[in-house]
């Protein structure tokens, strides 16, 4: 039977610009980053990036991946996204298929030089994965997003114990939802301002007991690292024997001698693939709807889109999450029909932490969806 599904892979944690005299890449200015080996996804595989952007300028200015070895910074030519002048508010674009150069594992987005600057603003990116086959899919890879923007920050510094990031994201693990060969690593971008080789900082995937107490270190992506400038780190060994189901995932930090320079952390993966030598019948995938920490109710601006053609030969459960701090902050999911967004049924959700609604959300085909703030 022909089975077809999605997997996405978010880019950036916050809002990127573009500049007046060079292209802005995918690198320590906006600090998009992330590791893709296309070799871990079998079938009929089609690459597709995605931002939600605007372009105050009066002439058409595009938007490209970029790839890389030790940073994204080489850039995709083809195909771009072009962001039609004078698109005020911010709109969703997906690109054309994207060939991928296996030989080049990082990418990022990055925007070409604009007239004036921050002409043109990016909200959120993601890039699109979508595999097919006529009869089985045997390899996959679920990348979550667990990091965050935060800036110029010194967590924990001499502290015993690591520190989570102010605005945390988390993944529960459920084992059922995977099946085959299940093996994991983990991801992060960052960058340490210190150009004395001083300042380090040691990063963390963590665990908690079940209930977001007694967090524990699952492994260690970055150890004690005094590496200046932009930083993609990854924790490349299996470390399945330290998961555990039916629990919180998250990313803790400490740093020593900050009075040198500060860490600044760009986003964070926990990477979950998964093989099987005659079919996978069971995977997860994660659509980020909100990259980052936001105050600001309403609509916030960082559209995904569903597409039923994109789903065959699969039974498909949506749920909506959403990551807070306080017990009354009270989110829902919105759809576009027609330029009149609406409510998307049963997906109100309120509390801190991690949050999941308890039903099955049904999405109107062809309908962009975004994160609507009710309360803070």
């Amino acid at each position: 039977m022909a089975v077809k599904f999605v997997k996405y892979i978010n880019l950036i944690c916050r809002s990127i610009h573009s500049k007046t005299t060079t292209n802005n890449p995918a690198q320590a200015e906006n600090g998009s980053c992330i590791y893709l080996d296309a070799n871990n996804y079998d079938g009929t595989v089609s690459y597709y990036f995605e931002v939600v952007a605007l372009n105050t300028s009066g002439s058409n200015e595009t938007t490209n991946l970029y790839k890389g070895t030790s940073i994204p910074s080489t850039i995709i030519t083809s195909p771009a996204i072009t962001i039609q002048a004078n698109t005020t508010s911010f709109e969703f674009f997906r690109s054309a298929a994207v060939t991928i150069d296996n030989n080049y594992k990082l990418k990022g987005v990055g925007i070409s030089a604009t007239g004036s600057a921050s002409d043109v603003q990016i909200k959120s990116a993601r890039l699109v994965i979508v595999q097919s086959d006529a009869s089985a899919i045997t390899d996959t890879e679920t990348q979550i997003e667990l990091g965050d923007y935060e800036a110029n920050y010194t967590w924990g510094d001499g502290a015993t114990s690591d520190q989570p990031l102010t605005y945390p994201k988390y993944w529960y693990y459920d084992s059922s939802k995977f099946d085959g060969t299940v093996t994991f690593e983990a991801h992060c971008t960052y960058f340490n301002n210190d150009n004395k080789a001083k300042c380090t900082v040691t990063i963390q995937l963590q665990k908690d007991d079940g209930s977001f107490s007694n967090w524990t270190d699952v492994t260690t992506i970055v150890n004690a690292s005094s590496t200046a400038g932009f930083v993609f780190a990854r924790q490349s060994t299996d470390f399945s024997a330290s998961m555990t189901s039916g629990r919180n995932y998250r990313l803790a930090l400490t740093t020593t001698n900050y009075k040198y320079g500060d860490i600044t952390i760009y986003n964070a993966k926990i990477v979950v693939k998964q093989t099987d030598a005659s079919e996978l019948t069971k995977t997860e995938t994660v659509l980020t709807l909100l990259n980052s920490d936001s105050a600001t109710t309403g609509l916030q601006d960082c559209d995904g889109y569903y597409d039923a053609d994109e789903w065959d030969g699969v039974t498909v459960n949506i749920y909506p999450e959403h990551d807070a701090s306080g017990s009354g902050s009270n989110t829902k999911l919105q759809e576009d029909t027609d330029g009149a967004p609406s409510d998307v049924s049963n997906s109100s959700i309120t509390g801190a932490n991690r949050q999941r609604g308890a039903t099955a959300l049904s999405i109107t085909d062809n309908e962009d969806i975004d994160t609507y703030i009710v309360t803070a």
